[in-house]
């Protein structure tokens, strides 16, 4: 004889199940993260791996000056004073707002006129008129494009090793140079931008319990960035973050299973600033069940999406 199975599923079940995935919420609200999709919080507390931004999320985002490689004959003032010619405090961006407060108080004159960043040109350019000589260019930007502008200075030969040893401190590069008298480029220096970490990062990834923020991973946390340069293992340590190797951009879907920092390889024909995280979750995937993206909030006044 054979029978028929039922099924039996309580009729009020999404409810409670709706209801409870609002309570989950409120109480993550009150630990500052925003719930904009209730079926978050379930898919939330079973990840076992957050890929979390470094900029801005482990990091303060409070670019600041550090100490610049400087040309032979050239001392700080005379790259930071070019650097800052070369910003403009209106945009608010903060590599230009960095310049700016290393610099302090500009050289008299005026500014005659600026070309802004783009991302083709990878640079910006002012036309500065001091007030006691002649008129000359600045100009600031990537490190290699700087390099090419100034290809008939031998110290540009210099700048990609300093850059690598930058990059190896956790550093952002960028290289400034001004024209001489006879309007050729000279390369001036590299200056470096630090961004310090947030004072409880290492506190919330490592803590070995549930701590009173609104994400505990049972497993690891994984800092993501782009690549735009050369590997940059610091930033990943500077927080606490355990650093064990990294992605090989060559080969995106062949893991290092124990690595704590992934890097993308930005295509030449890509230009959008944010990351693709398509390439580290599929290696993601294969030793965890569930990796989840997105910002971890880690002091006590952040507060985080989570949708």
């Amino acid at each position: 004889m054979y029978g028929n199975p039922v099924l039996s599923v309580p009729v009020a079940l999404p409810a409670v199940l709706s209801v409870t995935m609002a309570v989950g919420a409120r109480h993550l609200a009150r630990q500052h993260a925003v719930v904009s999709h209730l079926p978050a919080v379930e898919e939330l507390g079973g990840i076992d791996v957050l890929c979390s931004d470094k900029t801005g999320t482990l990091t303060q985002n409070r670019l600041a000056v550090a100490e610049p490689w400087t040309a032979p004959g050239v001392d700080r003032a005379q790259v930071l004073d070019p650097a800052a010619l070369a910003s403009r405090a209106e945009d608010r961006d903060l590599i230009d707002l960095a310049f700016l407060a290393a610099a302090g108080q500009l050289p008299p004159g005026e500014v005659m006129q600026f070309v802004p960043f783009d991302a083709v040109a990878k640079r910006t350019q002012a036309s500065f008129a001091p007030a006691d000589g002649d008129r000359f260019q600045v100009s600031k930007g990537a490190p290699q494009v700087i390099a090419a502008l100034c290809a008939n200075d031998p110290a540009a030969q210099d700048v990609g090793a300093v850059t690598e040893e930058f990059a190896a401190l956790g550093y952002r590069s960028l290289a400034v140079a001004r024209t001489d008298p006879e309007g050729g480029w000279r390369l001036l220096g590299v200056l470096p931008l630090a961004d310090p970490p947030r004072p409880d990062s290492a506190a919330t990834i490592t803590a070995p319990r549930p701590p009173p923020g609104p994400v505990w991973l049972r497993r690891r946390v994984f800092c993501r960035r782009p690549d735009r340069g050369p590997p940059r293992p610091a930033p990943a340590r500077l927080p606490g973050c355990p650093h064990r190797g990294r992605l090989p951009h060559r080969h995106p879907r062949r893991p290092t299973r124990r690595s704590s920092t992934h890097q993308r390889r930005t295509p030449p024909h890509h230009r959008s600033p944010r990351p693709r995280p398509e390439a580290v979750h599929r290696t993601l995937r294969s030793p965890a069940p569930q990796a989840g993206y997105g910002a971890l909030p880690v002091s006590p006044g952040a507060t985080s999406p989570v949708s």
